[in-house]
């Protein structure tokens, strides 16, 4: 049986006291459990000095009462460990709950403020002198591969015109008032993540073609 050089020659003969009194295979395993070279050494002298005390005493048996010993320190250990793993898991899964309900309470009322400034917008294209406005129906994008997003902003543009839309954050406002799906939660986590996003309405219509839109996708609106 070979030993590491960090066992000078005094710890070698404790060693092979060791193994005639236990055998190689709980000596190999102990040194194992040991781990790095100084754990294995404090734990051939921990056996030598048993060999120095009181005769009557059993030194196989004292070194298995220190090793369970140590198992129950270790054993408590884990335990304090798992628990505080598993409190630190409940609070981040809290955490993410509570900021998940947040984002969305943000993301309700960022809409409410949007329809209510359309609405305001729209009574005050209906109230002012000059061409009447013309409501457009104008389809929900979802942001899905089949839906056209270039037939879609044309539509959009078209049907603000229609209604006297000539500020441009009430064009954006009016075409997010007609997002949906994923589409619609993206438009609003920009929003909430800065609400100087779309400061006009070519950067709009550049960011959602930007996300939306296939790379090398061409097709006549």
């Amino acid at each position: 049986m070979e030993y590491g050089p960090h066992f000078s020659d005094a710890h070698r003969v404790v060693l092979e006291r060791m193994r005639q009194l236990l055998g190689d295979a709980v000596v190999v395993e102990m040194l194992t459990r040991a781990g790095n070279p100084d754990a294995q050494v404090a734990m051939v002298e921990a056996f030598a000095n048993l060999g120095t005390q009181d005769q009557g005493e059993n030194p196989v048996a004292q070194l298995a009462e220190s090793n369970a010993r140590l198992a129950e320190q270790v054993h408590r250990h884990t335990e304090v460990v798992c628990d505080e793993m598993h409190r630190q898991s409940n609070v981040m899964q809290e955490e993410m709950h509570r900021q998940s309900n947040v984002m969305q309470e943000e993301m309700h009322r960022q809409s409410n403020v949007m329809q209510e400034n359309f609405a305001a917008m729209h009574q005050h294209s209906q109230t002012r002198r000059g061409p009447k406005a013309v409501m457009l129906a104008v389809p929900r994008y979802e942001g899905k591969d089949s839906e056209n997003l270039l037939r879609w902003l044309l539509e959009v543009s078209i049907a603000a015109n229609a209604q006297l839309i000539d500020n441009e954050q009430m064009k954006i406002a009016f075409a997010m008032s007609h997002m949906g799906g994923r589409a619609r939660e993206w438009v609003y986590t920009q929003m909430m993540m800065n609400p100087q996003c779309f400061p006009t309405w070519d950067i709009f219509v550049n960011k959602v073609r930007g996300v939306f839109m296939p790379p090398n996708w061409t097709s006549a609106i």
